[in-house]
């Protein structure tokens, strides 16, 4: 019975401290990418997983003379492969956390077939936006070359930008 108290009580301290630290793990993207990580953390991934290569970085920034609180936004894309489909990666980070993965891949159709497999309540036609997980929304759309292109998003971070700029602008 003690031993029992003791575990209540440590889990009930794990929970409050990782709660009040603000700690994140974030939600699954595309691969094994997941909202909330770093740049750093997905540069890692995305060496590991062989794609080291071939990436460009875009930067907006709030000037450091601005008063108003960070607003960071960096964009990484490159080459990328999901389900044996190659294609692009776009990547959007919000104050250093993962927010946006945009993937257009090669051959768009084959890859929509082998994301309903993973994916089950996929939008049963384009530009519609559909949580898939308890912060995640998912959608694809029809570019206008024809490419299809898919978009995980992470609601809470676009929620918490949308706040700032409501604020702030």
């Amino acid at each position: 019975m003690r031993r029992e108290g003791l575990n209540l009580l440590l889990y009930f301290w794990v929970v409050g401290y990782c709660t009040g630290c603000g700690h994140v793990v974030g939600s699954s993207l595309i691969g094994n990418l997941r909202s909330y990580q770093s740049i750093e953390q997905v540069r890692g991934s995305l060496t590991s997983a062989g794609f080291a290569d071939g990436w460009k970085e875009q930067k907006v920034a709030v000037d450091p003379k601005d008063r108003r609180p960070q607003h960071d936004f960096v964009t990484l894309a490159g080459p990328f492969e999901d389900l044996g489909c190659r294609g692009a990666l776009t990547l959007t980070f919000f104050n250093d956390r993962l927010m946006v993965a945009e993937f257009v891949p090669e051959k768009g159709a084959s890859y929509l077939e082998s994301i309903a497999q993973r994916i089950k309540n996929i939008p049963q036609s384009p530009q519609q936006q559909v949580p898939i997980e308890d912060r995640i929304s998912f959608g694809y759309y029809r570019e206008p070359a024809g490419n299809l292109r898919f978009r995980w998003e992470d609601m809470h971070l676009t929620k918490e930008w949308r706040d700032w700029v409501q604020k702030y602008s």
